[in-house]
């Protein structure tokens, strides 16, 4: 009789954890958000490259957080997207589009990676003057 021989695969992913309402120190995001950022909703990695963060914070606020990291945020210019994770709180007085993401055209951006070849990989923080919620994404692959 035969021998047989049997490989185990073992697969591990991690959820992704969504948590909604929760406090600066409740959540691990690098870099740390501001102390002072309220009503903070965040979704880790998990099995997906993307890590979303949004808080509400005043904008002097959001430019010295941006200037503690080196980031330097420009204006934006005509419209910049956020996309949402799905179980996140809408937002009042936000302008949501058709196609489930918002649209800021009164605010600050900072973008550093996102550039071709490795367009997955880098870090958008957008602060939405209109509502005053600042909307972090960082890829990784």
């Amino acid at each position: 009789m035969g021998a047989s021989l049997l490989v185990a695969f073992t697969f591990s992913a991690t959820i992704p954890k969504v948590q909604i309402g929760v406090t600066p120190a409740d959540v691990s995001f690098y870099p740390q958000i501001p102390s002072n950022a309220v009503s903070v909703n965040h979704v880790s990695k998990g099995v997906s490259p993307s890590e979303l963060i949004e808080f509400r914070i005043d904008e002097d606020s959001f430019v010295a957080w941006c200037n503690a990291n080196q980031w330097k945020p420009v204006p934006v210019e005509g419209t910049t997207y956020v996309s949402r994770h799905d179980t996140f709180p809408d937002i009042a007085g936000a302008s949501l589009t058709t196609s489930g993401v918002y649209a800021i055209t009164d605010g600050l951006v900072y973008t550093e990676g996102n550039e071709l070849p490795d367009a997955d990989a880098g870090l958008t923080v957008v602060f939405d003057r209109t509502t005053g919620w600042v909307f972090a994404q960082r890829n990784s692959r």
